[in-house]
């Protein structure tokens, strides 16, 4: 049963994958689910299998891209001995990602932008990343970080680590 179900979250994210480069050319909204499932290798119908329609699969984007931002979270929580280490390492967690897979940053970036509920979400656990190292835990501080992040996930160009660790810590340790 184990073996089905792994080969079911590869197709699934065989998918994923696709409709991702899909985009570093073209709007998802702009993408059918016949080029997707054509350049995946797959038949239209097996979308329906994963997917009951597109919109399913923007949100599975989303889901992926908040598991992944959680994990970071969790990771430099974990890692770190004081609060400027793990806010070190969530600010490298988050390049490195966002260098790995810029449009599904780019996805997640929209979607809280778009969706007040998921931007509250992810507000509340930087709140409470910045509450647990001591830092002066604000909502404004959590949305500095936010938006900092956010256009990390937008922006082009390389950005400059120091700089930006300089920027973060100050809005996050001397607001």
């Amino acid at each position: 049963m184990r073996g089905r179900q792994s080969y079911r979250e590869e197709i699934r994210d065989s998918i994923a994958e696709t409709v991702l480069k899909l985009m570093e050319h073209k709007r998802f909204d702009d993408i059918k689910i016949e080029e997707i499932m054509q350049l995946a290798g797959f038949t239209k119908g097996t979308f329906y299998q994963y997917f009951d329609r597109k919109e399913s699969l923007w949100q599975y984007l989303v889901d992926s891209a908040l598991e992944k931002f959680r994990m970071m979270l969790t990771k430099s929580q974990e890692t770190a001995s004081d609060a400027e280490e793990a806010l070190d390492t969530l600010i490298a967690s988050i390049i490195e990602e966002k260098n790995r897979s810029l449009q599904l940053w780019r996805i997640f970036a929209q979607a809280m932008t778009n969706e007040p509920m998921l931007r509250r979400r992810i507000i509340d656990r930087l709140f409470a990343f910045i509450f647990m190292f001591g830092g002066r835990a604000s909502y404004e501080s959590a949305m500095v970080l936010l938006g900092t992040f956010m256009c990390i996930w937008v922006e082009d160009r390389e950005l400059d680590r120091e700089e930006l660790k300089k920027i973060l810590h100050n809005a996050v340790f001397y607001a």
